[in-house]
């Protein structure tokens, strides 16, 4: 009798996961689909009546404009969509080179800074102290973590309202140091509920409070699994309507 319920009951497990894989790959596909066909379908709309507009500057300029923006939020789907399949494959290896910390955040905030602006936002960096020593690590998978936090803040932060970017680091033993990486923000903030799924695949996306503000779900989720590869950790504190602070911390090589 023993053996028969053990039996059945690694049957009906074995069922369940099979069950939740397959509707985590159907999730998946349709979440994916979405995400790919609203941008193409965009940018080929755009092409079309930029053709038919072909003796009308301004609005072959504005199509070209917006399918430009399409074409930029694609390649960042499809990006994230490989970043994750590299990492949970086990395929995604971290690079060990050296890296000026203080470039990495003024080359983020170069990037972000234009979005900012046309945002009506505030944008600014605080290093304390000044940090002037080179770090061993992966600097492009760090920036793009950065880069993640600071594109998040921007777009969940409504006009007028302040984006502060902050590091700081100490000696942490021989020839390492322990470096903080904060991103703070004034936005919209996130339920209690939201937090626990925060790292999660799509989750940002179904549960945006936000629901002209788009993504493919995935940022956060790969930020997560970067830091963790370098040993780290990144965690978020929020409250709706008061602003969120997303930190990482990390032990590098000097």
């Amino acid at each position: 009798f023993l053996y028969n319920f053990i039996y059945v009951l690694r049957k009906n497990q074995k069922i369940q996961l099979e069950t939740a894989r397959a509707k985590s790959k159907s999730d998946f596909l349709d979440k994916m689909s979405h995400d790919i066909r609203t941008p193409l379908n965009a940018i080929v709309g755009m092409h079309e009546l930029a053709l038919q507009s072909i003796d009308d500057r301004e609005t072959v300029r504005d199509c070209l404009i917006k399918a430009k923006t399409s074409g930029e939020y694609l390649v960042s789907v499809i990006n994230d969509v490989l970043d994750m399949s590299r990492i949970e494959s086990g395929r995604m290896l971290l690079a060990h080179q050296q890296f000026s910390l203080n470039e990495l955040l003024e080359n983020v905030l170069q990037i972000e800074s234009p979005l900012a602006e046309e945002n009506g936002l505030s944008l600014t960096l605080k290093t304390e102290p000044p940090i002037e020593t080179d770090f061993v690590g992966d600097g492009q998978r760090l920036r793009q973590c950065v880069m993640n936090l600071v594109n998040n803040a921007v777009k969940f932060t409504p006009a007028g309202g302040h984006v502060i970017v902050s590091c700081a680091a100490s000696p942490a033993g021989e020839s390492r140091a322990a470096v903080c990486i904060s991103v703070k923000d004034d936005g919209v903030g996130m339920s209690e509920e939201f937090m626990l799924k925060l790292f999660k695949p799509f989750e940002q996306e179904r549960s945006s409070l936000v629901s002209s503000t788009v993504g493919s779900g995935l940022g956060l989720s790969i930020v997560h699994e970067f830091v963790a590869m370098m040993g780290g950790t990144v965690t978020a504190e929020s409250r709706e309507g008061q602003g969120s602070t997303l930190t990482i911390e990390l032990s590098l090589e000097t």
